[in-house]
């Protein structure tokens, strides 16, 4: 495992250089929505153990509430880059030690699931990397919330031993590691439920064989505990949407296939440049 997070460390300061030539110098910042992500992981940072009961108050936008809710919250990113922001870390730092740990757990995590079900080490570097370095997140670096993806890793191996092992530890389990995927990004938790859906229909004949009773309410113990764990966070968006601040379909971009070829990395360059100038 600690040879794993070695690879996965160095990858991605290959990935993301030269960054990490002068972290506290030099980020990903080339949009708005970046020098937003600076702020917003350095005042989660700075607020979220402190205070964590007012810590969507943010300063900005005052005196509207849950300022800090009228974009992404960040509340993992934040969570990595407070020991950084406790140490005296600059706010561009901070924010690439959120960057930073997002590529490299992610990778880490995908790795281990897939020498887990598999048991090749191969295979899971290969599916770590993918899972990472991929064309949606090395042209969105600026988007940290993008980056974290190591707890649906936890969800899916939860999701399986929940399938195959009738305990309600492993629905626990499920439901937390929804919950902190989910508190990466509203829009990854969107994506996850609907993932974890086709991931469990795929397994129908098990689950009908482990017994569809006794699966429902593991998954309803998942449920329940995911969503005791999120409702102080997703409180605050429906707080918001119910003042008319919201977003619809309107608002979404569609990718291009010429997306899925594009990436940021200058490792990558040499046969990407014509993807994405």
């Amino acid at each position: 495992m600690l040879t794993a997070l070695v690879v996965f460390v160095a990858l991605t300061a290959v990935h993301t250089w030269p960054i990490a030539a002068a972290p506290a110098h030099w980020a990903r910042i080339d949009n708005g929505d970046g020098a937003l992500n600076v702020w917003a992981v350095n005042w989660v940072g700075t607020h979220l153990f402190s205070d964590p009961a007012h810590v969507a108050e943010a300063n900005i936008f005052f005196p509207e509430r849950h300022a800090l809710a009228f974009s992404e919250m960040l509340l993992v990113q934040g969570a990595f880059a407070a020991p950084a922001i406790a140490l005296g870390a600059p706010p561009v730092l901070a924010f690439n030690v959120a960057v930073f740990t997002g590529f490299a757990l992610t990778g880490l995590a995908f790795c281990l699931l897939m020498w887990r079900w598999t048991g090749s080490w191969a295979a899971g570097y290969v599916c770590g990397s993918l899972a990472a370095f991929n064309a949606h997140t090395l042209v969105r670096i600026a988007h940290v919330q993008t980056l974290h993806l190591e707890f649906f890793a936890l969800a899916l191996f939860a999701l399986d031993r929940m399938i195959t092992s009738p305990r309600f530890r492993d629905a626990c389990w499920l439901g937390v590691g929804f919950a902190l995927h989910a508190l990466t990004s509203i829009y990854l938790m969107v994506f996850a439920v609907w993932t974890l859906l086709f991931a469990a229909l795929a397994r129908i004949n098990e689950i009908s064989r482990a017994g569809v009773v006794s699966t429902a309410l593991r998954f309803g113990a998942a449920g329940l505990v995911a969503a005791v764990l999120l409702f102080p966070y997703l409180s605050v968006y429906l707080d918001l949407r119910a003042q008319g601040l919201s977003r619809d379909a309107a608002d979404v971009v569609a990718a291009s296939w010429h997306d899925y070829l594009g990436t940021g990395a200058r490792v990558h360059l040499f046969w990407s440049r014509r993807f994405f100038p």
